[in-house]
């Protein structure tokens, strides 16, 4: 990182310029220095891209395309905004399109050539024209004062001075408000690149003033075949699955999967002493990843899910049970069983990893669904939510509130119409607002039920968010009628019924008026930790059955309790 004055600073990029990273020996990555030592790099560093170039910055196709024909046309704007996960190349795109910028090259194709004295100092952090700053240290308004005041100065050395924030979300309010008017129009020789995993937390009118360029987790395929470009440049072995196992738990991040490669030639290399690997082989393998990972096998959460579908308990805690024994991480077995699922929901609707977050959310929905009817179960819960946020006026929290009703609508309405009949229902709830900006009462998820018109999509009524939400619990419930497909039950304070001081009679009541014959299931805390717990839920069981008693003058099914 580059800090502005009066801050320290220190070189910012990687590029060995002296002829390109060197081969090593496969148990590390190691770049040579004036004094004749080894000096060891992690890999990442070692072959960050220096080129706009698809065999080097990989997995960003859209992003390079239109910063290449914007070099191409010299109309490089004044501001950009790169926003993406961790990892997918955005830090290291502002250092190329800085190098870009003021490549002496004659050819804009060609740039940055990585040759010209300009390129050469940017990419051994000799070039103070080149600035980068971490907002998460430097993200008070007394911080964005100095940049102000060294933005007016001409470059030094090239021909426009770059800035890049890094985690440019971590900027104060007020820091923000004193940077609106620099960003809009920063002298003709700066230009500014804003670097963010949270694009949310930015300020729009931030957001107005930059060109903005989303990043995407780089595909398993792409970050296979540079994690085999490095592998091979670095003599280290490793079988194509070994490969693929890395690609796959790094999630779309190019840096991790850099980083487990390198951790790996380690694990691989001979032990002290010179002893070879368990196995006598040099060559990183699926095995070795899944053992360092702490990953399980595919056969093993294969099998776990096979004796899901077919309700067989004992098999599946035996799966889990001999996962813990091999020591593999319970926590990391969930993760890839979740994942599982998602690969089995894309080849039955024969999609692609590279669907949006929309279609992957409701295809699993449908994948659970199908889950749901293969062990009996009634249906599955859905929480159509958005996090808990501040509205301007209630105007605008309706219109936001509106907005997304029509997507539930649009949404659900499509998924459902999709269904199998007799398959499992959807029940839809609400939140209150302290967890939710979106779906807070009984009668907002009924409307988007009867909206839909479907008889599988469903309202559900949580008595301890309807507590909050409503002036009176019973009237949601007589209002919603046959839309309402399930009910959870807790006392005002999230505990077992009986526990606060919630009076269920009347909800009882209006339960029976409307006919309602599902599940009434304890979704709550317990006022014991103890071993008394068996007790406190026979006694919430009881007080549960006296007032549906008292409200329609007999017991009657189905009232059950699910801890």
């Amino acid at each position: 990182m580059i800090v502005p004055f009066p801050f320290a600073a220190e070189p910012s990029a990687d590029l060995d310029v002296g002829g390109g990273p060197q081969p090593s020996n496969g148990s590390g990555a190691h770049v040579s220095v004036p004094n004749g030592r080894q000096e060891t790099r992690s890999l990442y560093r070692k072959y960050r891209p220096q080129t706009f170039g698809d065999d080097d910055l990989v997995g960003q196709e859209p992003v390079v395309r239109t910063l290449r024909n914007a070099l191409r046309l010299d109309r490089v704007a004044h501001a950009y905004l790169f926003c993406g996960p961790r990892g997918t190349g955005k830090t290291t795109t502002a250092r190329l399109l800085a190098k870009a910028v003021n490549c002496l090259d004659r050819e804009p194709d060609k740039r940055p050539c990585n040759v010209c004295t300009n390129c050469r100092a940017i990419a051994s952090g000799a070039a103070t024209d080149v600035v980068e700053i971490d907002a998460a240290s430097n993200r008070g308004i007394d911080d964005i004062r100095e940049l102000r005041e060294r933005v007016r100065y001409a470059p030094a050395q090239l021909r426009v001075k770059f800035y890049i924030v890094d985690e440019a979300h971590q900027i104060t309010g007020a820091a923000a408000n004193a940077f609106l008017k620099t960003l809009e129009e920063p002298p003709d020789h700066t230009k500014f690149v804003l670097a963010t995993t949270d694009p949310e937390e930015l300020l729009p009118t931030i957001v107005s003033r930059c060109q903005r360029f989303d990043f995407r987790r780089i595909g398993l395929e792409a970050m296979t075949a540079r994690l085999r470009t490095v592998a091979d440049a670095e003599r280290i072995e490793a079988t194509d699955e070994a490969l693929t196992a890395i690609a796959r738990y790094a999630t779309g991040s190019l840096r991790d999967a850099l980083g487990l490669l390198d951790q790996l030639a380690l694990y691989r290399g001979p032990a002290h002493g010179g002893a070879a690997p368990p196995d006598n082989s040099a060559a990183i393998t699926a095995d070795a990843v899944r053992s360092v990972l702490g990953v399980s096998r595919n056969d093993r959460v294969e099998t776990l899910v096979a004796a899901l579908a077919d309700r067989d308990a004992a098999a599946a805690l035996g799966t889990v049970n001999a996962a813990v024994d091999a020591g593999e991480d319970p926590r990391q077995l969930n993760r890839q069983l979740v994942a599982y699922l998602r690969v089995l929901l894309h080849q039955r609707a024969g999609g692609s990893r590279d669907a949006d977050e929309r279609a992957q959310r409701f295809a699993l929905l449908r994948e659970v669904v199908g889950f749901a009817d293969a062990i009996g179960a009634r249906g599955v819960i859905s929480v159509p939510h958005r996090p808990a946020g501040r509205f301007g006026s209630p105007g605008e929290r309706a219109r936001f509130v509106d907005g997304l009703s029509e997507r539930a609508v649009d949404a659900y309405g499509t998924w459902a119409a999709a269904l199998p009949e007799g398959s499992a229902a959807v029940f839809l709830e609400p939140l209150n607002r302290y967890e939710s900006s979106f779906l807070n009462r009984v009668g907002q998820a009924a409307d988007i039920a009867q909206r839909i018109a479907h008889p599988r999509v469903l309202a559900l009524a949580d008595l301890f968010h309807m507590n909050i939400e409503e002036a009176d619990l019973a009237a949601p419930i007589a209002d919603a009628g046959p839309l309402l497909g399930h009910v959870h039950v807790a006392d005002n304070n999230r505990l077992e019924p009986g526990a606060g001081c919630l009076d269920l009679v009347p909800t009882f009541a209006a339960l029976a008026e409307i006919g309602y014959d599902g599940w009434v299931s304890l979704e709550c805390g317990l006022s014991t930790t103890g071993d008394d717990r068996e007790r406190v839920l026979a006694a919430a069981m009881a007080y549960l059955r006296d007032q549906w008693a008292t409200a329609d003058g007999r017991v009657t099914e189905p009232v059950a309790g699910s801890g």
